[in-house]
């Protein structure tokens, strides 16, 4: 029944796409057809090359129909919302990206790290990303982008703990491994997926230093509270701009772990980009923490700057 939903979906996708190609709805036309090319090279070759209007060049996963379609299709991934979260950045702690290291958290294959550096001015970028596939390309990306010397690339997942954990694979969304901390399947079917054993650091045994830190950048599909409780002196002495999704947190036991990081270390929270009725740009209390995962609800996915 699963799967057969899931089809009906797809293709239902596929119409409204031929159905707003044809009237080129809000312009998107050439995203639309950049789509279907997308898919087309995938029966050609597992990696294809994009420059960005900024000029960056990435390698793409043609099998990953999220991330790298994305990317291919607009020639950047999220960067509006990059640009965003780096404006309300400053906008409360001043320069503190520029001319500092960034640490990438979940760098999967350096859409975020390389413009770091690129567009916002970053001295140096630790790129945290532990899919061996991921990581492959994040390597030929800081290169093809001559950047070799400027982000280090650290393969493994972080955690609250030192060890090796089992990576679940998403087949289809590079974006979306996830380290496992639970068997128990979920609304994606996360139990069926194939895993890989990968090494596990914590940011307090990462060698980082807090006077060179200027923001840490965090998207690791639920495992945010084990970062932040793992952070150690980096734990409220850097703002950290933190994906927030309520059911990857709790079904990595992580929700509790992010609230008390943030109730205990962080003076405010900003939403930056809110999938609920919380309008983007709010400022709450760190205290407040409660209330406001409350009013963001359990589902879809907001991002948050956490202040010291």
């Amino acid at each position: 029944m699963a799967r057969s939903k899931l089809s009906v979906g797809r293709f239902e996708g596929h119409c409204r796409n031929l159905v707003k190609g044809a009237i080129n709805f809000r312009g998107e036309r050439p995203d639309i057809v950049r789509g279907y090319q997308f898919r087309l090279l995938g029966l050609f070759t597992p990696c294809v090359a994009v420059e960005s209007e900024g000029g960056e060049i990435y390698f793409l996963d043609t099998s990953d129909m999220v991330l790298s379609r994305t990317t291919y299709e607009r020639r950047s991934f999220d960067l509006d919302f990059m640009d965003r979260a780096m404006d309300t950045v400053k906008r409360y702690c001043g320069e503190v990206v520029a001319n500092h290291t960034l640490i990438d958290v979940g760098a999967n294959i350096g859409t975020s790290a390389v413009p770091g550096i690129t567009r916002y001015g970053a001295s140096s970028v630790v790129a945290f990303e532990p899919s061996p596939r991921n990581t492959r390309l994040l390597r030929v990306n800081i290169a093809a982008n001559d950047l070799l010397e400027k982000i280090d690339v650290r393969a493994v997942a972080v955690s609250n703990y030192v060890g090796t954990a089992e990576l679940e694979l998403s087949p289809t969304n590079s974006g979306d491994h996830r380290v496992r901390q639970s068997t128990l399947d979920g609304e994606f079917g996360e139990a069926n997926r194939m895993t890989v054993i990968v090494p596990v650091t914590s940011l307090a045994e990462a060698s980082l230093s807090v006077e060179d830190v200027g923001l840490i950048w965090m998207d690791v599909q639920g495992h945010e509270g084990h970062v932040l409780s793992g952070a150690g002196i980096l734990l409220g002495s850097v703002p950290v701009v933190s994906e927030y999704w309520p059911y990857g947190l709790q079904r990595a036991g992580g929700l509790e772990m992010f609230k008390d990081a943030v109730r205990s270390h962080y003076s405010r929270v900003v939403v930056i980009r809110s999938a609920s009725s919380v309008p983007s740009g709010s400022l709450f209390e760190a205290r407040d923490i409660d209330s406001l995962v409350a009013l963001i609800g359990t589902r879809g996915v907001s991002d948050l700057l956490l202040l010291p």
